[in-house]
């Protein structure tokens, strides 16, 4: 037992030892060429000026420390204390790897000023030339045959073919040849790039001189719809006239590529000499001799070809689904014996893969194809196409839905197996080979409660994926998804050119569900109908560097990534969101209200506050509305002295841009002015509501001129 204790005890000596954690000390002889990464934080260490030193600690988790050679310079050497060398080959960086290093370890490194980088072409000009960041270097910028480029690490060179000629050979200085196949294009990577110089000898020949051979190409139709290409030269060529001349090196241009101009586009046919050469796929290989006509078909004639479907194992109807044209065809459809498609239409066979192996003949030949197969249809005999569906082994699921317009299904992740949901009770088979069933709420409803027979739980009900391994029962409750509540979205005027201010603003409820809806809102109060299941609301916004955000007048802020605001996932029915392109001070409403009268204040259409409030805080453009409670009231409203009147409802509204007051009075008889008529010190308005005379006295009052005038919201006659 005594040799097991010391045994475990070397064993946790030898652990620590591993662990620990190693100081060494990295020496330059010259703290200008070189810096070393703290492997910690990734910074560049302080070097020790007196010793051109720097000491690091190395932590157990560190895997390596590099060394960086700084612009112009390059570390030739990194030895350690006894002679070893950590630097295979002069470099831009060293790797000091923890494994190699031990604690007290001093590692000097040598470094050396960097040969310039040049680059020597030598090369015909009238064939090709040097486009390096953009500038390009022609025949006048050669010296002596050559040109002579100085490059650094971040430069990347090109040397390029004039039009119409191809390079063939870069030799270097080594005698490497550094083309493989001709081209019309050649880079170079200054980081790549060897320091001191390197020399290229570029060979180039005139393609027009090769080609001694022509065939005629004619186009019946449009010719914008075509273009060819020739062997070994990696461009499309428009045809831009019916005949054209086409001239090719018979050695090395052929055959000749002719497909559509336009991608997804078909041509009807094409002809050597008068007969029809066999596609492949959407174009045609074809290799005249001097003198051949090739001639191409852009239209398909107005023909219906027959198209007919044929399965090797009964009732496996339901293994395939087809398209034309990208549009499904029903089934009834495409089954009948006078199906036919319009000569050059594209024909798409999509597999059940969920539910069968499908294997494909067309017009007796193997067709090699996985979960789809699409074709042109340019066959004017027509196509008949053989289908071997080999049904897989199969779970039975029964799926149980109170509402069966509420839910929709798939079978795998995706939505091209949609599950039939049409009954409350619905029985399902599921490949053993797919085996994943997807649930989600259609646009009309909502999932409440999910169980099944296996005891599986969810999180989610957005989106259910289940995997079926077994026969099972899945019993789903649903219910109407219903936006039976309000609210209000106020948008400022943006910081922009455009017309509202900004260029762009979208505002999302039940962002990538069934139920998405996505409102573009105009400039002032939008208002919407939503479901607590909408949550979050997404708000999308250019510019938004500095946009303010508020809801109920609380700025709020949106998560570090993506559209959403986590505050308004607490939206109340009524809440008001409001955006602006900064954020706002909020301004202040005093009301002042004659004893007697009942007044409630309503902001942003639906936020009621305390009836008689002294004061209201509201943001810049908030709609202010007065709702007078008190029945039978005949009642004067003044917003900043300006008399306001009644909408339809009674109520008196006003929009809010800047600090105001409110005053609320009740209207009275006429009367005329005496000692009991007014108080003393009352404010005086005319009839519109204008400041005549403010704290005015009694006095003040018998020498105004005779008239109508409000006082202590009073209508009293000076005469």
């Amino acid at each position: 037992m005594k040799k097991f204790y010391i045994t475990l005890a070397m064993l946790l000596m030898c652990i620590l030892a591993i662990a620990q954690d190693k100081t060494v000390t990295i020496v330059t002889d010259n703290t200008e060429a070189m810096f070393v990464q703290d492997p910690d934080t990734y910074t560049s260490m302080q070097w020790e000026q007196d010793s051109k030193s720097v000491q690091l600690t190395i932590s157990s988790y560190v895997y390596s420390v590099q060394c960086r050679a700084n612009s112009g310079y390059k570390i030739v050497s990194a030895k350690k204390q006894d002679g070893t060398e950590l630097v295979s080959e002069p470099g831009s960086y060293v790797y000091l790897y923890s494994e190699s290093l031990s604690d007290g370890d001093v590692i000097t490194c040598t470094t050396a000023e960097k040969e310039p980088k040049v680059f020597v072409c030598k090369a015909d000009p009238s064939m090709v030339y040097l486009d390096m960041n953009d500038k390009q270097f022609l025949a006048e910028d050669q010296i002596d045959g050559q040109w002579t480029v100085q490059m650094t690490d971040d430069s990347y060179l090109y040397i390029k073919a004039h039009p119409d000629h191809m390079i063939t050979e870069a030799i270097d200085q080594d005698g490497n040849n550094r083309v493989y196949s001709p081209t019309t294009e050649l880079s170079l990577s200054g980081y790549s790039m060897a320091d001191g110089t390197t020399t290229y000898t570029v060979k180039a020949y005139n393609l027009n001189d090769a080609r001694t051979d022509a065939f005629t190409l004619e186009v019946d139709g449009d010719p914008s719809k075509v273009v060819f290409r020739r062997q070994g030269i990696y461009q499309d060529v428009p045809v831009t006239e019916s005949a054209t001349e086409v001239r090719f090196n018979p050695a090395t241009e052929l055959p000749i590529s002719i497909s559509p101009a336009s991608y997804g586009s078909n041509l009807y046919k094409v002809t050597l000499n008068g007969e029809n050469v066999a596609p492949q796929g959407s174009s045609w290989q074809v290799s005249p001799i001097n003198g051949d006509i090739v001639k191409v078909y852009t239209e398909f004639p107005d023909i219906q070809v027959p198209v007919k479907f044929s399965f090797v194992n009964e009732g496996t109807e339901d293994a395939i689904r087809v398209s034309v044209n990208n549009e499904e065809i029903p089934a009834e459809q495409w089954l009948a014996a006078d199906f036919t498609v319009k000569l050059g239409s594209t024909l798409g066979i999509s597999f059940n893969s969920n539910k069968y192996n499908v294997t494909l003949t067309e017009n007796g030949s193997n067709i090699y194809a996985y979960g789809s197969y699409a074709v042109t249809l340019v066959n004017e005999n027509g196509y008949e196409f053989g289908v071997t569906a080999e049904k897989l082994p199969t779970y039975t699921v029964t799926l149980n839905c109170n509402e069966p317009s509420q839910l929709e299904g798939y079978f795998g992740y995706g939505t091209a197996n949609p599950i039939a949901i049409t009954a409350t009770t619905n029985v399902l088979e599921v490949s053993q080979k797919s085996n994943s069933i997807r649930l989600v709420p259609s646009p009309t409803g909502i999932i409440k409660n999910v169980t099944t027979s296996t005891g599986e739980t969810f999180s989610n009900y957005d989106e259910i994926n289940i995997y079926v391994n077994a026969d099972m029962t899945i019993d789903i409750t649903t219910e109407e998804f219903v936006r039976a509540n309000k609210g209000v979205l106020y948008l400022a005027k943006g910081p922009g050119n455009e017309d509202n201010g900004w260029t762009y603003s979208s505002f999302t409820l039940s962002q990538n569900k069934p139920q998405q809806i996505q409102i573009t809102p105009v400039v002032g109060y939008n208002f919407f109908d939503y479901s607590e299941y909408d949550m979050p609301f997404n708000i999308g916004l250019y510019p938004d560097e500095n946009a303010g955000i508020y809801l109920n007048d609380v700025q709020i802020f949106k998560q570090q990534y993506g559209a959403a605001y986590p505050d308004l996932e607490n939206f109340q029915n009524g809440d008001v969101i409001k955006i602006y392109p900064a954020p706002v001070e909020p301004l202040t409403v005093t009301n002042e209200i004659q004893d007697g009268l009942e007044v409630e204040f309503i902001t942003d259409y639906f936020r009621t506050h305390d009836v008689n409030a002294e004061s209201v805080s509201v943001l810049p453009g908030t709609r202010y509305t007065i709702r007078i409670r008190t029945e039978n009231a005949d009642v004067n409203v003044l917003v900043d002295n300006q008399a306001a009147e009644p909408d339809d409802e009674g109520n008196y509204n006003a929009d809010i841009n800047a600090d105001t007051k409110v005053v609320i009075s009740r209207r009275s008889a006429i009367g005329t002015v005496g000692t009991d008529t007014v108080k003393k010190c009352q404010d005086v308005y005319n009839m519109q509501g204008i400041l005549v005379k403010s704290a005015a006295s009694q006095a003040d009052i018998e020498s105004l001129p005779a008239g109508l005038y409000i006082i202590d919201g009073r209508k009293v006659a000076i005469r």
